[in-house]
């Protein structure tokens, strides 16, 4: 099986990814990321590089332009500080490959649904109640 990159603050997004958010993005994207979401949740053990660049989920993004993030102009770099924050806040390193399921428990064990909102200050996933889903989860 091949190893997927994600980006790091896409480990809190999997956990939420909900048609609610089709207005930001598409049928296109959401459909990849619930495939994504059921690889890792059928196998655990696959294996994830974690990058600070657009990923196998942003392939699909309609916001994606050659690899940056164009939904708002300050999205990209939004994002990136979004990744180094859960990279720092879970203890992993950019290129890091690993099992998703031990991704899903360092970043499970330092943030819960309470620190979602001061996690992700700022993303309109807010808006729509993903702390509030993250408590439920997709994977876990």
């Amino acid at each position: 099986m091949k190893t997927l990159n994600i980006r790091p603050h896409h480990l809190l997004c999997l956990h939420v990814a909900s048609d609610d958010i089709r207005d930001y993005y598409s049928r296109r994207f959401m459909e990849n990321m619930k495939r994504i979401s059921e690889i890792i949740r059928e196998n655990p053990e696959t294996m994830i590089k974690l990058v600070r660049q657009a990923d196998d989920i942003c392939m699909a993004c309609p916001n994606n332009d050659n690899g940056v993030c164009v939904m708002k102009p300050w999205m990209d770099e939004f994002v990136k500080r979004l990744d180094e924050k859960v990279l720092h806040i879970a203890g992993l390193k950019s290129g890091q490959v690993l099992m998703a399921k031990e991704a899903f428990a360092s970043v499970d064990s330092k943030i819960n649904a309470d620190k979602i909102p001061e996690v992700c200050s700022g993303c309109i996933w807010l808006e729509k109640g993903c702390a509030e889903d993250y408590r439920s989860g997709v994977i876990s």
